[in-house]
């Protein structure tokens, strides 16, 4: 991605400044998490996802450490022996720093594709679950309309029932005319 196309991006600018008040307001002991800054942004998840790893690497970087220096009072008390020593430490520091860097950017990299998949799923489910609702406000509709037919037609049946009733009446009567007993 192009990091000056990102930064042009409203989105991400909106989601970068909630992230950035969130952790402010948080007296920066810890990132805020991807669901507060999308709660606070109003953006969608897979956008905020993506902009939040954005945002924390820049924090990471503004917060790395300038290289350690031996301060000049140890120098000066120090014999080559301890620079030495202390170049060895840091060596073994860097190392055991590389090697979980490593391991937290495979973690980091499986936590990323399985919020990608909780992200894609529950935008899935909202679409599915608007679409259910909509199919549901439609069969109410029909349900009220096929309501109304039928008790109008109990009603016209019950009028044709009486009708019927009155014009059976009407010929046995006019058969009792023609039929005198």
């Amino acid at each position: 991605m192009n990091n000056s196309a990102e930064n042009n991006n409203p989105a991400i600018e909106k989601i970068h400044k909630a992230a950035t008040e969130l952790y402010l307001a948080n007296g920066k002991i810890s990132f805020p998490t991807v669901a507060q800054v999308r709660a606070a942004a109003k953006t969608d998840m897979n956008t905020t996802s993506e902009a939040m790893k954005q945002w924390r690497s820049q924090q990471e970087q503004k917060a790395q450490a300038a290289p350690v220096q031996v301060p000049e009072a140890v120098q000066r008390a120090s014999s080559e022996a301890v620079a030495s020593i202390w170049q060895v430490a840091q060596s073994l520091a860097n190392d055991a720093l590389q090697t979980a860097q490593k391991g937290w950017e495979k973690d980091k990299a499986e936590t990323d594709q399985i919020t990608k998949e909780i992200a894609e799923e529950y935008d899935r489910q909202a679409i599915q679950l608007e679409s259910v609702l909509s199919d549901n406000g439609k069969l109410t509709e029909e349900l009220g309309k096929v309501k109304t037919e039928h008790s109008n037609a109990l009603i016209r049946i019950t009028s044709l029932e009486a009708r019927l009733e009155a014009v059976e009446q009407h010929n046995k009567e006019l058969l009792g005319r023609l039929n005198p007993q």
